[in-house]
């Protein structure tokens, strides 16, 4: 018996009149496109995310820093007004401008005071020959430091 393909075959003729079935060749490739489309988009969408991620980290280290940065701001000029208005003796007063809300300790110490300001997580001590007056809350705005009698009062202007 002799296989005839081709046209003149009723069997191959049947199948050639079919429509092309769902998943031809095709339609095999658009799916692997939109495979490979849909792959490309997670991986941009999780570099995105990541970067953002970094971002806001970058962020929020810039605003510890500036926070940081306005408290040894604030902390230099109080102890350079109450080491001038010390050192200018009893009845005269130096003023600053604080940007931060602290609180200030002094205690005594061999010699003079150590005076403590606190803001926050941060803190700053220096070495006094006045005693200062313990504050708490002082807030931002503009402080004189008073030196009345050897003792140093701060109080907002």
């Amino acid at each position: 018996m002799r296989m005839i393909w081709g046209p003149q075959d009723p069997i191959i003729n049947f199948f050639i009149l079919l429509p092309t079935p769902y998943f031809s060749d095709h339609m095999a490739m658009k799916g692997q496109l939109s495979l490979e489309y849909l792959a490309l988009c997670l991986i941009a969408i999780s570099l995105i995310s990541i970067s953002l991620n970094a971002l806001m980290a970058i962020r929020d280290i810039s605003a510890d820093m500036g926070n940081d940065l306005r408290f040894r701001t604030t902390s230099m000029r109080l102890s350079n007004s109450i080491g001038e208005s010390c050192a200018m003796g009893s009845g005269n007063h130096r003023s600053a401008a604080i940007e931060l809300p602290v609180d200030i300790e002094s205690e005594k110490a061999d010699p003079g005071y150590i005076v403590r300001i606190k803001g926050g997580r941060s803190s700053y001590v220096f070495r006094s020959r006045c005693h200062v007056e313990t504050v708490r809350g002082l807030e931002k705005g503009l402080i004189n430091a008073i030196n009345s009698g050897g003792s140093i009062l701060l109080k907002a202007q």
